[in-house]
Protein backbone atom coordinates (compact mmCIF):
# COMPACT_ATOMS: atom_id res chain seq x y z
CA UNK A 1 0.00 0.00 0.00
CA UNK A 2 1.44 3.32 -0.70
CA UNK A 3 2.32 5.45 2.28
CA UNK A 4 0.56 9.34 2.04
CA UNK A 5 3.73 11.86 1.67
CA UNK A 6 3.59 13.96 5.00
CA UNK A 7 7.45 15.77 4.97
CA UNK A 8 10.00 15.43 2.09
CA UNK A 9 12.99 13.66 2.68
CA UNK A 10 14.75 17.24 1.77
CA UNK A 11 13.01 18.90 4.61
CA UNK A 12 14.89 21.66 6.72
CA UNK A 13 15.29 21.01 10.76
CA UNK A 14 16.40 17.59 10.23
CA UNK A 15 16.92 17.20 6.50
CA UNK A 16 19.57 17.93 4.05
CA UNK A 17 20.35 21.32 4.64
CA UNK A 18 19.54 21.51 8.59
CA UNK A 19 21.28 24.11 10.84
CA UNK A 20 21.61 26.67 7.95
CA UNK A 21 19.89 29.33 9.78
CA UNK A 22 20.07 29.46 14.19
CA UNK A 23 16.61 29.09 15.59
CA UNK A 24 15.94 32.76 16.20
CA UNK A 25 17.78 34.10 13.03
CA UNK A 26 14.63 31.87 11.23
CA UNK A 27 12.14 33.84 13.89
CA UNK A 28 13.70 37.55 12.94
CA UNK A 29 12.79 36.55 9.61
CA UNK A 30 9.79 35.61 9.79
CA UNK A 31 8.90 38.43 12.47
CA UNK A 32 10.49 40.91 10.21
CA UNK A 33 8.32 39.49 6.70
CA UNK A 34 5.00 39.46 8.52
CA UNK A 35 5.78 43.46 10.21
CA UNK A 36 6.93 43.76 6.32
CA UNK A 37 3.66 42.95 4.90
CA UNK A 38 1.14 44.37 7.57
CA UNK A 39 3.07 47.89 7.76
CA UNK A 40 2.71 47.98 3.62
CA UNK A 41 -0.71 47.59 3.83
CA UNK A 42 -1.78 49.70 6.93
CA UNK A 43 -0.31 52.58 4.86
CA UNK A 44 -2.98 52.43 1.99
CA UNK A 45 -5.56 50.25 4.57
CA UNK A 46 -7.89 53.58 4.59
CA UNK A 47 -7.76 54.07 0.37
CA UNK A 48 -10.59 54.39 -1.67
CA UNK A 49 -10.36 52.50 -5.26
CA UNK A 50 -7.24 53.79 -6.55
CA UNK A 51 -4.41 53.35 -9.13
CA UNK A 52 -3.80 50.14 -11.29
CA UNK A 53 -7.14 48.48 -11.62
CA UNK A 54 -9.14 51.12 -10.03
CA UNK A 55 -12.04 50.15 -12.03
CA UNK A 56 -12.16 46.93 -10.82
CA UNK A 57 -11.76 47.57 -7.16
CA UNK A 58 -14.42 49.78 -7.98
CA UNK A 59 -16.94 47.48 -9.32
CA UNK A 60 -16.47 45.42 -6.47
CA UNK A 61 -16.84 47.94 -4.14
CA UNK A 62 -19.86 48.90 -5.56
CA UNK A 63 -21.74 45.77 -5.01
CA UNK A 64 -21.17 45.75 -1.50
CA UNK A 65 -22.33 49.38 -1.03
CA UNK A 66 -25.42 48.62 -3.00
CA UNK A 67 -25.88 46.05 -0.87
CA UNK A 68 -25.89 48.04 1.94
CA UNK A 69 -27.81 51.29 0.63
CA UNK A 70 -30.64 49.47 -0.75
CA UNK A 71 -31.21 45.78 -0.58
CA UNK A 72 -29.62 42.94 1.18
CA UNK A 73 -30.92 40.29 -0.67
CA UNK A 74 -27.62 37.98 -1.44
CA UNK A 75 -29.04 36.46 -4.82
CA UNK A 76 -29.46 40.62 -6.13
CA UNK A 77 -26.73 42.09 -5.95
CA UNK A 78 -26.43 45.08 -7.85
CA UNK A 79 -23.99 47.88 -9.57
CA UNK A 80 -24.43 51.45 -10.12
CA UNK A 81 -23.82 51.19 -13.97
CA UNK A 82 -26.84 50.39 -14.20
CA UNK A 83 -28.77 52.75 -16.62
CA UNK A 84 -32.47 52.98 -15.60
CA UNK A 85 -32.29 49.35 -14.61
CA UNK A 86 -32.60 48.03 -10.80
CA UNK A 87 -28.96 47.00 -11.48
CA UNK A 88 -28.90 43.42 -10.49
CA UNK A 89 -26.14 41.56 -11.68
CA UNK A 90 -24.83 38.50 -12.58
CA UNK A 91 -21.25 37.93 -10.74
CA UNK A 92 -18.96 35.53 -8.79
CA UNK A 93 -20.34 34.24 -5.97
CA UNK A 94 -20.96 37.14 -3.46
CA UNK A 95 -20.03 35.95 -0.38
CA UNK A 96 -17.46 38.51 0.54
CA UNK A 97 -19.39 41.40 -0.78
CA UNK A 98 -22.16 40.42 1.63
CA UNK A 99 -19.72 39.95 4.43
CA UNK A 100 -18.50 43.42 3.93
CA UNK A 101 -22.07 45.00 3.58
CA UNK A 102 -22.68 43.65 6.64
CA UNK A 103 -19.70 45.03 8.25
CA UNK A 104 -20.92 48.58 6.50
CA UNK A 105 -24.35 48.22 8.53
CA UNK A 106 -22.34 47.76 11.94
CA UNK A 107 -19.57 50.52 11.16
CA UNK A 108 -20.25 52.27 8.24
CA UNK A 109 -18.99 52.13 4.66
CA UNK A 110 -15.64 52.97 5.53
CA UNK A 111 -12.75 51.34 2.79
CA UNK A 112 -10.66 50.43 5.52
CA UNK A 113 -13.51 47.67 6.53
CA UNK A 114 -13.26 45.88 3.10
CA UNK A 115 -9.59 46.19 3.20
CA UNK A 116 -8.90 44.35 6.69
CA UNK A 117 -11.71 41.90 5.08
CA UNK A 118 -8.75 41.43 2.27
CA UNK A 119 -6.05 41.39 4.60
CA UNK A 120 -7.46 38.43 6.91
CA UNK A 121 -8.68 36.57 3.90
CA UNK A 122 -4.76 36.84 1.72
CA UNK A 123 -3.32 36.81 5.73
CA UNK A 124 -4.99 33.39 5.91
CA UNK A 125 -3.89 32.25 2.82
CA UNK A 126 -0.33 32.87 3.96
CA UNK A 127 -1.09 31.35 7.53
CA UNK A 128 -2.10 27.88 5.38
CA UNK A 129 0.33 27.96 3.04
CA UNK A 130 3.32 28.42 5.75
CA UNK A 131 1.50 25.40 7.80
CA UNK A 132 1.39 23.18 4.74
CA UNK A 133 4.81 23.72 3.66
CA UNK A 134 6.13 23.45 7.18
CA UNK A 135 4.34 19.62 7.36
CA UNK A 136 6.10 19.21 4.02
CA UNK A 137 9.93 20.91 4.55
CA UNK A 138 9.92 22.00 7.91
CA UNK A 139 9.98 25.31 9.53
CA UNK A 140 12.89 26.90 7.30
CA UNK A 141 11.76 26.52 4.31
CA UNK A 142 8.03 27.56 5.26
CA UNK A 143 9.37 30.68 6.75
CA UNK A 144 11.48 31.32 3.57
CA UNK A 145 7.71 30.40 1.49
CA UNK A 146 6.22 33.11 3.47
CA UNK A 147 9.04 35.47 2.41
CA UNK A 148 8.74 34.72 -1.36
CA UNK A 149 5.17 34.91 -1.03
CA UNK A 150 5.04 38.31 0.84
CA UNK A 151 7.95 40.23 -1.54
CA UNK A 152 5.64 38.76 -4.52
CA UNK A 153 5.39 42.26 -6.41
CA UNK A 154 1.93 40.58 -7.68
CA UNK A 155 0.69 38.89 -4.71
CA UNK A 156 1.54 42.18 -2.17
CA UNK A 157 0.07 44.39 -4.53
CA UNK A 158 -3.52 43.00 -4.51
CA UNK A 159 -3.00 41.54 -0.92
CA UNK A 160 -5.37 44.30 -0.03
CA UNK A 161 -7.54 45.06 -3.08
CA UNK A 162 -10.65 45.01 -3.21
CA UNK A 163 -11.05 42.50 -5.50
CA UNK A 164 -12.24 38.93 -6.30
CA UNK A 165 -8.71 37.93 -6.66
CA UNK A 166 -7.81 38.89 -3.58
CA UNK A 167 -10.08 36.81 -0.96
CA UNK A 168 -10.47 34.29 -3.49
CA UNK A 169 -7.27 33.02 -2.49
CA UNK A 170 -8.89 31.75 1.62
CA UNK A 171 -11.34 29.10 0.40
CA UNK A 172 -8.50 27.73 -2.25
CA UNK A 173 -6.07 27.58 0.24
CA UNK A 174 -8.92 25.77 3.15
CA UNK A 175 -9.36 23.25 0.24
CA UNK A 176 -5.71 22.39 -0.64
CA UNK A 177 -5.23 21.99 2.85
CA UNK A 178 -8.48 19.98 3.66
CA UNK A 179 -7.32 17.80 0.96
CA UNK A 180 -4.33 17.33 1.91
CA UNK A 181 -5.44 16.37 5.28
CA UNK A 182 -8.49 13.74 3.29
CA UNK A 183 -4.51 12.55 1.70
CA UNK A 184 -2.92 11.50 4.90
CA UNK A 185 -5.47 11.02 7.41
CA UNK A 186 -8.28 9.57 5.73
CA UNK A 187 -10.89 11.66 7.39
CA UNK A 188 -14.23 12.35 5.18
CA UNK A 189 -14.87 15.50 7.20
CA UNK A 190 -11.50 16.77 5.39
CA UNK A 191 -12.85 15.56 2.15
CA UNK A 192 -16.14 17.23 2.23
CA UNK A 193 -14.54 20.26 3.90
CA UNK A 194 -12.42 20.21 0.93
CA UNK A 195 -15.41 19.80 -1.34
CA UNK A 196 -17.24 22.54 -0.21
CA UNK A 197 -14.22 25.23 -0.34
CA UNK A 198 -13.26 24.85 -3.60
CA UNK A 199 -17.24 25.24 -5.02
CA UNK A 200 -16.79 28.24 -3.13
CA UNK A 201 -13.23 29.34 -4.66
CA UNK A 202 -14.84 27.88 -8.13
CA UNK A 203 -18.04 29.90 -7.90
CA UNK A 204 -15.69 32.82 -7.35
CA UNK A 205 -13.42 32.26 -9.94
CA UNK A 206 -13.95 29.50 -12.30
CA UNK A 207 -10.10 28.46 -12.55
CA UNK A 208 -9.66 27.64 -9.23
CA UNK A 209 -10.89 24.21 -10.53
CA UNK A 210 -7.85 23.60 -12.54
CA UNK A 211 -6.88 22.00 -8.27
CA UNK A 212 -8.18 18.88 -9.79
CA UNK A 213 -4.77 18.52 -11.62
CA UNK A 214 -2.61 18.73 -8.38
CA UNK A 215 -5.44 16.77 -6.30
CA UNK A 216 -5.58 14.10 -8.92
CA UNK A 217 -1.71 13.44 -8.29
CA UNK A 218 -2.28 13.15 -4.59
CA UNK A 219 -4.92 10.80 -5.56
CA UNK A 220 -2.86 8.62 -7.66
CA UNK A 221 0.08 8.81 -4.97
CA UNK A 222 -2.22 7.51 -2.02
CA UNK A 223 -2.65 4.77 -0.49
CA UNK A 224 -5.34 2.35 -1.44
CA UNK A 225 -6.47 0.57 -4.28
CA UNK A 226 -6.13 3.10 -7.60
CA UNK A 227 -9.50 2.03 -8.71
CA UNK A 228 -11.24 3.14 -5.32
CA UNK A 229 -9.63 6.44 -4.97
CA UNK A 230 -10.23 7.34 -8.60
CA UNK A 231 -14.08 6.71 -8.16
CA UNK A 232 -13.62 8.85 -4.67
CA UNK A 233 -11.88 11.47 -6.92
CA UNK A 234 -14.39 11.39 -9.59
CA UNK A 235 -17.32 11.66 -6.83
CA UNK A 236 -15.31 14.98 -5.05
CA UNK A 237 -15.34 16.41 -8.83
CA UNK A 238 -18.97 16.07 -9.05
CA UNK A 239 -19.85 17.39 -5.87
CA UNK A 240 -17.32 20.97 -6.16
CA UNK A 241 -18.09 21.39 -9.50
CA UNK A 242 -21.51 21.35 -9.94
CA UNK A 243 -22.74 23.90 -7.16
CA UNK A 244 -19.98 25.86 -9.48
CA UNK A 245 -21.87 25.04 -12.96
CA UNK A 246 -24.90 26.23 -10.76
CA UNK A 247 -23.77 29.73 -9.20
CA UNK A 248 -22.50 30.13 -12.76
CA UNK A 249 -25.37 29.59 -14.94
CA UNK A 250 -27.58 31.95 -12.19
CA UNK A 251 -25.07 34.64 -12.67
CA UNK A 252 -25.44 34.39 -16.95
CA UNK A 253 -29.01 34.61 -16.69
CA UNK A 254 -29.20 37.77 -14.35
CA UNK A 255 -26.67 39.07 -16.75
CA UNK A 256 -29.40 38.41 -19.62
CA UNK A 257 -32.09 39.82 -17.29
CA UNK A 258 -30.91 43.04 -16.34
CA UNK A 259 -28.84 43.41 -19.35
CA UNK A 260 -25.34 44.09 -16.54
CA UNK A 261 -23.07 41.98 -17.72
CA UNK A 262 -20.00 43.95 -16.34
CA UNK A 263 -18.72 40.71 -14.29
CA UNK A 264 -19.74 38.12 -16.59
CA UNK A 265 -16.92 36.53 -18.60
CA UNK A 266 -18.18 33.59 -20.21
CA UNK A 267 -17.12 35.27 -23.55
CA UNK A 268 -13.29 35.14 -23.23
CA UNK A 269 -13.34 31.04 -23.14
CA UNK A 270 -13.81 31.36 -26.96
CA UNK A 271 -10.88 33.98 -27.43
CA UNK A 272 -8.28 31.55 -26.44
CA UNK A 273 -6.41 30.95 -30.14
CA UNK A 274 -6.74 34.29 -30.86
CA UNK A 275 -5.16 35.20 -27.46
CA UNK A 276 -1.81 32.85 -28.72
CA UNK A 277 -1.86 34.00 -32.23
CA UNK A 278 -0.94 37.37 -31.51
CA UNK A 279 1.83 36.08 -28.63
CA UNK A 280 0.72 38.68 -26.15
CA UNK A 281 -0.65 35.70 -23.56
CA UNK A 282 3.23 34.35 -24.33
CA UNK A 283 4.73 37.45 -23.91
CA UNK A 284 3.02 38.31 -20.54
CA UNK A 285 2.16 35.14 -19.18
CA UNK A 286 5.78 33.36 -19.65
CA UNK A 287 8.46 35.76 -20.44
CA UNK A 288 7.01 38.99 -18.69
CA UNK A 289 4.84 38.41 -15.59
CA UNK A 290 6.46 35.42 -14.01
CA UNK A 291 9.68 37.01 -13.60
CA UNK A 292 8.72 40.42 -12.92
CA UNK A 293 5.23 40.31 -10.99
CA UNK A 294 4.61 36.60 -9.82
CA UNK A 295 7.67 36.34 -8.79
CA UNK A 296 10.01 39.51 -8.44
CA UNK A 297 13.42 39.74 -10.56
CA UNK A 298 15.56 39.63 -7.40
CA UNK A 299 14.05 36.11 -6.43
CA UNK A 300 14.30 34.98 -9.73
CA UNK A 301 17.75 33.05 -9.02
CA UNK A 302 15.94 30.57 -5.95
CA UNK A 303 12.42 30.11 -8.19
CA UNK A 304 14.99 28.41 -10.90
CA UNK A 305 16.59 26.49 -8.35
CA UNK A 306 13.49 25.33 -6.68
CA UNK A 307 12.27 24.14 -9.84
CA UNK A 308 15.01 21.80 -9.73
CA UNK A 309 14.31 20.91 -6.23
CA UNK A 310 10.62 20.60 -6.21
CA UNK A 311 10.78 17.82 -8.54
CA UNK A 312 12.87 15.30 -6.33
CA UNK A 313 10.30 15.12 -3.58
CA UNK A 314 6.38 14.59 -3.49
CA UNK A 315 5.44 17.25 -2.17
CA UNK A 316 7.70 19.52 -4.56
CA UNK A 317 5.83 17.53 -7.20
CA UNK A 318 2.18 18.67 -5.65
CA UNK A 319 3.65 22.07 -6.28
CA UNK A 320 4.71 21.75 -9.40
CA UNK A 321 1.21 20.34 -10.63
CA UNK A 322 -0.12 23.15 -8.98
CA UNK A 323 2.00 25.56 -10.44
CA UNK A 324 0.76 23.90 -14.00
CA UNK A 325 -2.64 23.64 -12.59
CA UNK A 326 -2.63 27.40 -12.50
CA UNK A 327 -1.31 28.27 -15.57
CA UNK A 328 -3.52 26.17 -17.76
CA UNK A 329 -6.28 27.91 -15.89
CA UNK A 330 -4.60 31.11 -17.25
CA UNK A 331 -4.49 29.94 -20.91
CA UNK A 332 -7.75 28.73 -20.40
CA UNK A 333 -8.90 32.74 -20.56
CA UNK A 334 -6.02 33.46 -22.24
CA UNK A 335 -7.26 36.83 -23.80
CA UNK A 336 -8.56 38.10 -20.44
CA UNK A 337 -5.14 36.90 -18.50
CA UNK A 338 -3.14 38.56 -21.10
CA UNK A 339 -4.90 41.94 -20.12
CA UNK A 340 -5.30 41.57 -16.50
CA UNK A 341 -2.56 40.73 -14.42
CA UNK A 342 -4.53 39.76 -11.10
CA UNK A 343 -5.83 36.73 -12.85
CA UNK A 344 -2.26 35.62 -11.59
CA UNK A 345 -3.30 35.83 -7.91
CA UNK A 346 -3.77 32.50 -7.65
CA UNK A 347 -0.58 31.02 -9.60
CA UNK A 348 1.96 33.17 -7.02
CA UNK A 349 0.85 30.52 -3.79
CA UNK A 350 2.70 27.21 -5.49
CA UNK A 351 5.24 29.29 -6.90
CA UNK A 352 5.98 30.63 -3.36
CA UNK A 353 6.37 26.99 -2.32
CA UNK A 354 8.76 26.30 -5.50
CA UNK A 355 10.83 29.82 -4.82
CA UNK A 356 10.81 29.14 -0.56
CA UNK A 357 12.32 25.92 -1.60
CA UNK A 358 15.12 27.08 -4.31
CA UNK A 359 16.00 30.31 -1.64
CA UNK A 360 16.75 27.71 1.48
CA UNK A 361 18.69 26.07 -0.60
CA UNK A 362 20.52 28.40 -2.12
CA UNK A 363 21.38 29.52 1.60
CA UNK A 364 22.38 26.48 2.38
CA UNK A 365 24.73 26.16 0.00
CA UNK A 366 28.66 26.63 1.37
CA UNK A 367 29.81 29.06 -0.62
CA UNK A 368 29.67 32.20 -2.23
CA UNK A 369 26.07 31.77 -3.58
CA UNK A 370 24.67 32.32 0.38
CA UNK A 371 26.04 35.71 0.42
CA UNK A 372 24.48 35.90 -3.09
CA UNK A 373 21.42 34.41 -1.65
CA UNK A 374 21.32 37.08 1.52
CA UNK A 375 21.74 40.07 -0.83
CA UNK A 376 18.89 38.70 -2.75
CA UNK A 377 16.74 38.82 -0.19
CA UNK A 378 18.06 42.18 1.06
CA UNK A 379 16.64 43.65 -2.36
CA UNK A 380 13.52 41.60 -2.74
CA UNK A 381 11.42 44.24 -0.03
CA UNK A 382 13.23 47.22 -2.23
CA UNK A 383 11.99 46.01 -5.75
CA UNK A 384 8.40 44.88 -4.69
CA UNK A 385 7.72 48.61 -3.21
CA UNK A 386 9.82 50.65 -5.79
CA UNK A 387 7.38 47.72 -8.56
CA UNK A 388 4.36 48.99 -7.12
CA UNK A 389 4.85 52.42 -5.99
CA UNK A 390 3.73 54.14 -9.25
CA UNK A 391 -0.01 51.54 -9.19
CA UNK A 392 -1.15 53.99 -6.47
CA UNK A 393 -2.53 57.60 -7.15
CA UNK A 394 -4.70 59.90 -4.71
CA UNK A 395 -8.42 60.84 -6.46
CA UNK A 396 -10.16 63.57 -4.73
CA UNK A 397 -12.47 60.43 -3.41
CA UNK A 398 -14.06 62.10 -0.89
CA UNK A 399 -14.76 65.75 -2.33
CA UNK A 400 -16.39 64.32 -5.31
CA UNK A 401 -18.67 62.47 -2.85
CA UNK A 402 -19.59 65.07 -0.37
CA UNK A 403 -19.93 67.48 -3.47
CA UNK A 404 -22.17 65.06 -5.22
CA UNK A 405 -24.29 64.28 -2.24
CA UNK A 406 -24.69 68.76 -1.94
CA UNK A 407 -25.87 68.81 -5.77
CA UNK A 408 -27.60 65.40 -6.62
CA UNK A 409 -30.45 63.81 -4.88
CA UNK A 410 -29.58 60.31 -4.12
CA UNK A 411 -32.76 58.60 -6.50
CA UNK A 412 -31.67 60.92 -9.67
CA UNK A 413 -29.96 59.05 -12.88
CA UNK A 414 -26.39 60.36 -13.75
CA UNK A 415 -24.58 60.00 -17.56
CA UNK A 416 -20.68 60.30 -15.69
CA UNK A 417 -18.52 60.92 -18.68
CA UNK A 418 -15.49 58.06 -17.99
CA UNK A 419 -13.45 55.52 -19.33
CA UNK A 420 -14.35 53.01 -17.32
CA UNK A 421 -18.18 51.69 -16.60
CA UNK A 422 -17.91 52.31 -13.10
CA UNK A 423 -15.10 54.63 -11.34
CA UNK A 424 -17.24 58.04 -11.38
CA UNK A 425 -20.71 56.39 -10.67
CA UNK A 426 -19.13 54.93 -7.45
CA UNK A 427 -16.79 58.20 -7.31
CA UNK A 428 -20.33 60.15 -7.08
CA UNK A 429 -22.86 57.29 -5.41
CA UNK A 430 -24.93 57.72 -8.39
CA UNK A 431 -26.58 55.38 -10.02
CA UNK A 432 -26.80 55.53 -14.23
CA UNK A 433 -24.84 55.54 -17.52
CA UNK A 434 -20.92 55.92 -17.95
CA UNK A 435 -20.27 57.74 -20.92
CA UNK A 436 -16.92 56.13 -22.19
CA UNK A 437 -15.67 56.85 -25.47
CA UNK A 438 -16.96 54.82 -28.19
CA UNK A 439 -20.70 55.67 -27.07
CA UNK A 440 -22.98 57.39 -29.69
CA UNK A 441 -24.81 60.08 -29.75
CA UNK A 442 -27.50 58.03 -30.37
CA UNK A 443 -26.81 56.05 -27.11
CA UNK A 444 -26.36 59.72 -25.36
CA UNK A 445 -30.22 60.51 -26.86
CA UNK A 446 -31.61 57.25 -25.57
CA UNK A 447 -30.00 57.65 -21.91
CA UNK A 448 -31.47 60.90 -21.95
CA UNK A 449 -34.90 59.97 -23.18
CA UNK A 450 -34.40 56.57 -20.35
CA UNK A 451 -34.61 59.23 -17.82
CA UNK A 452 -31.07 60.45 -16.97
CA UNK A 453 -30.99 63.64 -14.48
CA UNK A 454 -27.08 64.81 -14.98
CA UNK A 455 -24.45 65.39 -16.99
CA UNK A 456 -21.53 64.88 -14.58
CA UNK A 457 -18.03 65.35 -17.42
CA UNK A 458 -14.93 65.56 -16.97
CA UNK A 459 -14.38 68.01 -19.91
CA UNK A 460 -15.81 71.19 -20.52
CA UNK A 461 -18.97 71.22 -23.30
CA UNK A 462 -16.83 72.95 -26.16
CA UNK A 463 -14.62 69.57 -26.06
CA UNK A 464 -17.21 67.08 -25.93
CA UNK A 465 -17.62 65.09 -29.20
CA UNK A 466 -21.15 65.90 -29.31
CA UNK A 467 -23.39 68.93 -28.97
CA UNK A 468 -25.10 68.29 -25.67
CA UNK A 469 -26.35 71.72 -25.36
CA UNK A 470 -30.17 70.56 -26.54
CA UNK A 471 -30.13 68.24 -23.51
CA UNK A 472 -29.15 71.04 -21.04
CA UNK A 473 -31.14 73.26 -18.40
CA UNK A 474 -28.62 75.95 -18.69
CA UNK A 475 -24.97 76.12 -19.27
CA UNK A 476 -23.15 76.82 -15.94
CA UNK A 477 -22.21 73.92 -14.44
CA UNK A 478 -21.86 73.36 -10.93
CA UNK A 479 -18.21 71.76 -9.79
CA UNK A 480 -17.92 68.41 -8.00
CA UNK A 481 -14.69 68.22 -7.21
CA UNK A 482 -12.58 68.89 -10.76
CA UNK A 483 -16.34 67.10 -12.68
CA UNK A 484 -18.58 69.39 -14.15
CA UNK A 485 -22.38 68.75 -13.48
CA UNK A 486 -25.43 70.12 -15.72
CA UNK A 487 -29.03 69.73 -15.04
CA UNK A 488 -30.88 67.42 -17.94
CA UNK A 489 -34.10 69.24 -19.33
CA UNK A 490 -36.67 66.68 -18.77
CA UNK A 491 -38.73 65.43 -21.53
CA UNK A 492 -42.04 66.68 -21.69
Amino acid sequence: MAKPFTQSNESSRGGEGAGVFSPSLIRWLLILTVAFFVGYHLIHITEPPNGYHEWREALTASISLSYYQESMSFFEPRVHYRGATPGINGMEFPIVNYAIAILYSLFGPHHWLARVVMLLCTGGALLLLFRLVRRWFGFDIAVCTTFALVMSPLSLFYASKILPDSYVVLPLMLSVWAYWRWHTERSWGHWVVAALFLAIAGAIKPTCLTLYLPFLYLTLTGPGKKWREVGIFTLFILISFLPVVIWVEYARSLAMKYQTNAFYLGQTFAQVWAAIQSGWFIKMNLLQRPWELWVGWTLAIPFVLGLYRAGKSNPGRFLLFWTLGNFIGLLMIAHHSAMHDYDGTLIVLPIAGITGLGLYHLLSLRSNWRWVAVALMLAAPINAVTRLDHRYDDPPFEQIRAEADATISFDELVIAEDWSPIIRLYQLNRFGWAMRPGVTEDWVRQAVEDGADWFVLEKPLSQQRFDLLPYLVDTTPTHIGPLLAFRIKQPN
